[in-house]
């Protein structure tokens, strides 16, 4: 369901690349339909993410979803277990 998402939030991206919400559920489904393809693709797909959040921030600033969704990401980074730190 999320890869079916995932293609669903890349066509609007297509159709306009200045609309935050596209960006930012892009991004969380990204993360989403990458769970499960091992540690390098994990990252890969994070780091991409982490892209389009900023970009869906530089957009729209005021949107709380993405302040939150940008902590997340930090705090997840933070304490992934290959850097040796947990929560």
């Amino acid at each position: 369901l999320a890869s079916k998402g995932l293609a669903t939030a890349f066509c609007a991206l297509q159709a306009d690349d200045s609309c935050a919400a596209a960006h930012l559920w892009y991004a969380e489904l990204l993360v989403l339909a990458g769970e499960g393809d091992g540690p390098r693709a994990d990252a890969i797909n994070r780091l991409e993410a982490f892209e389009h959040l900023l970009r869906a921030r530089e957009i729209n600033s005021r949107d709380p979803l993405v302040h939150v969704l940008l902590g997340a990401w930090c705090y997840q980074v933070g304490t992934h277990p290959a850097r040796g730190v947990r929560a």
